[in-house]
């Protein structure tokens, strides 16, 4: 065995290089475990402090406040059009479409009824008409 080895295997030698080569090895594995939390963490700053490509938290915030400003303005707006068309949707004694609607549909009844009591009260013409219209017809044909 070389000389440098039989003075490392030595009792006063060994034992401290030992422990020193244990911490150094403590040392890399707990750096290596706390690598994951030590890069959450800078990225944690980073999202808080902003970078010059993305900015921080604080000016996100501004941006979407203002945005939030602009849609309450646009949710105003939807709001007055839902009113509108409520109003207009709804029986308001006969200004709205709705009511409008209903009396053209009443009135498309009573003009069907009427139209059937014309029928059955005419029915008994039917042939009259249809020999009428036959006789007009052939001599309109043979002018």
């Amino acid at each position: 065995m070389p000389s440098w080895v039989d003075d490392l295997l030595q009792p006063g030698v060994l034992i401290p290089c030992a422990v020193i080569l244990f911490i150094l090895w403590l040392i890399v594995r707990s750096a290596f475990k706390a690598f994951p939390f030590v890069a959450k963490f800078v990225a944690l700053v980073n999202t808080l402090v902003g970078t010059e490509d993305k900015p921080g938290i604080g000016v996100r915030m501004d941006v979407m406040t203002n945005e939030l400003k602009g849609n309450t303005a646009k949710i105003d707006a939807m709001e007055t059009q839902m009113d509108t068309v409520h109003h207009e949707l709804t029986t308001n004694h006969g200004s709205s479409v709705k009511d409008a609607t209903k009396r053209l549909e009443e009135q498309g009844a009573k003009t069907e009824k009427l139209l059937a009591d014309h029928i059955t009260e005419t029915a008994h013409w039917a042939p009259m008409l249809s020999d009428l219209h036959q006789t007009w017809s052939i001599k309109h044909r043979n002018n």
